[in-house]
C-alpha cells in the first residue's frame, strides 16, 4: 500500500469517527463543520539555487486546522512521495490531540516533496532555508512554532538554519522575544534532551496503567511486535526492564517466533535489525508465515508497522489481552472485530502524544527563556498521559463506546469550548 493509499484511508476513518463523536455528544452541526474542515490548503513552489549553479524548483504544501486556536505547532515533513492527503490526516490528528490534552496548538503539517539523501547540506540548508521563510510569510510571525518530524530531518542542524533564518530581519535586543518560534532545537540552541523519546514514554506510561488496572503483572508477561522501527525497539527495550518477554515479531522483512520460549532481547535484536535490515535470520528465530505470527498467543500486540494494516482476517486470529496503536491507522477497519473479541485498543491519537506534549512543554520554557531538560517543566508527562487515559475511559463508560470513539469526544468538547470563547458569529 503506497502513502496516498494510506493516508486516505486513515483520513476517511478519523471523518467518521469524528462524525460518529459529534452525532453522540449532540454537537451542534454548523460548528461540528467548522472543527471538521481545514482552514487552508497551500501548494508551495520555491526555486532554488544549487551548489552546482543549476536552479530547481521545490514543490511543498501547508495545511492548517483550528483557525480559533494559537499558535501553530508544526513538524516539517521531507519525502519525495508527499501528498496533500496525508499532510491533511497528521494535520487534523495534531488538532485533535490539543482538543485531548485541552492545549491551543493549532494544526498544521508542513512538507516537501523531495529525498534529502539526493542534496548535499548545502543544499539543504538553502531549500530550507527558503521553504521556512515563505511559510513565515504565510502564517505569521509569533504564531507558527516550527518542530523536526521525528526519524525524518536529514540534518541536526535543520532547526537553527530555520531559527537564524527567521530571526535575521529582528533587533538583536529583541532576539529573546523569538526564541519560541521554534521546537526540539539541539542542546545548547534553546532545545531538549532527545524528545522523540517522549512518544515512546507516553506510551510505555499508558501500558503500565492499563496492566495496573487489569491486574496484569508486566513481569513475565509476553508480548509481540509488528514492526520493529525505531518506536518499537524502544518500547521494547522498556518492556525487557519491567521484565516482559518479546516472543515474536514481524517486519518487512519476515516474521519469527523464539524458538527457545524465553524470549528475544530487543538490544540484540535492534542490533541485527540495523545490520540487515530486517528482523529475518535472527538468532535462535524461527520463520513463520504471518497467520502463524497472528495467532501467536500474547498479553500484548505492539502494533508499530507504517506500511502493514492489520485487515480483518489477520484480526480474527488475534489471540491477544491488549493492541498498543504506536503508529498512525494500522488496524485499518479491524477495530469492530477486535472490539467484540474483547481486545483492549490503545488508540494512536493517544498513543503518540508524548513528543506533543514534550513540544508544548519546550516552547512554555523557552517563551520564558528557560533551557534544560524536559524533567525541570512544567508538568510530568506519566501524570498528562495518565490523567488524559483516565478522562477518555470515564467518557467510554459514559457514553456507552469505544476508546477511540471516547477520545475523539474528549477531543471535539473541548474544541467546541475554545470555539465558543471567541463567540464568532455563524
Amino acid at each position: 500500500m503506497n502513502g496516498t493509499e494510506k493516508y486516505s484511508i486513515i483520513l476517511k476513518k478519523i471523518n467518521y469517527g469524528l462524525e460518529k463523536s459529534a452525532e453522540l455528544m449532540g454537537m451542534d452541526s454548523k460548528i461540528q463543520k467548522i472543527l471538521l474542515s481545514s482552514i487552508n490548503e497551500f501548494e508551495i513552489q520555491i526555486p532554488v539555487r544549487l551548489k552546482n549553479n543549476r536552479i530547481e524548483i521545490f514543490k511543498g504544501y501547508s495545511v492548517q486546522f483550528g483557525s480559533f486556536l494559537r499558535p501553530f505547532e508544526d513538524r516539517i515533513k521531507y519525502n519525495e512521495d508527499l501528498r496533500k492527503d496525508e499532510l491533511k490526516s497528521l494535520a487534523m490528528i495534531m488538532t485533535l490531540k490539543a482538543g485531548v490534552f485541552n492545549i491551543s496548538f493549532r494544526g498544521v503539517k508542513n512538507g516537501l516533496k523531495i529525498n534529502a539523501n539526493n542534496y548535499s547540506k548545502d543544499d539543504i540548508e538553502k531549500i530550507t532555508r527558503r521553504f521556512i521563510q515563505v511559510l513565515n510569510e504565510s502564517m505569521g510571525s509569533k504564531f507558527y512554532i516550527a518542530a523536526p518530524s521525528l526519524n525524518i530531518n536529514p540534518f541536526p542542524g535543520l532547526l537553527v538554519w530555520d531559527f537564524e533564518n527567521y530571526t535575521s530581519a529582528k533587533q538583536t535586543f529583541d532576539l529573546e522575544n523569538y526564541y519560541h518560534v521554534y521546537n526540539c532545537g539541539p542542546i545548547g540552541y534553546f532545545g531538549i534532551s532527545e524528545p522523540y523519546k517522549a512518544d515512546v514514554q507516553g506510551i510505555v506510561y499508558l501500558i503500565l496503567d492499563w496492566a495496573r488496572e487489569n491486574g496484569i503483572a508486566l513481569k513475565d508477561s509476553t508480548y509481540m511486535v509488528q514492526g520493529f522501527g525505531n518506536v518499537a525497539s524502544l518500547i521494547s527495550r522498556y518492556l525487557k526492564r519491567l521484565g516482559a518477554k518479546l516472543i515474536a515479531v514481524q517486519d518487512s522483512s519476515g516474521t519469527i517466533i523464539s524458538s527457545k520460549g524465553g524470549g528475544y532481547d530487543p538490544e540484540k535484536l535492534d542490533e541485527h535489525v540495523s545490520k540487515y535490515i530486517g528482523v529475518r535470520g535472527f538468532q535462535h528465530a524461527q520463520p513463520m508465515d504471518d497467520k502463524t505470527f497472528f495467532k501467536t498467543k500474547a498479553d500484548i500486540l505492539i502494533a508499530s508497522d507504517p506500511e502493514k494494516r492489520i485487515t480483518n482476517n489477520f484480526a480474527s486470529l488475534l489471540n491477544v489481552k491488549l493492541i498498543v496503536e504506536s503508529e498512525n491507522g494500522v488496524l485499518g477497519q479491524s477495530e469492530n472485530i477486535l472490539l467484540k473479541k474483547g481486545i483492549d485498543i490503545i488508540p494512536d491519537i493517544l498513543c503518540r502524544s508524548g513528543s506533543f506534549l514534550s513540544n508544548y512543554q519546550e516552547w512554555l520554557k523557552i517563551k520564558k527563556s528557560i533551557c534544560g531538560s524536559q524533567e525541570n517543566g512544567y508538568f510530568k508527562l506519566d501524570d498528562k498521559m495518565i490523567e488524559a487515559y483516565h478522562r477518555i475511559k470515564k467518557t467510554a463508560k459514559k457514553f456507552s463506546t469505544d476508546i477511540r470513539t471516547a477520545v475523539l469526544i474528549v477531543a471535539l468538547s473541548n474544541l467546541e469550548k475554545a470555539y465558543n470563547k471567541i463567540k464568532i458569529k455563524l
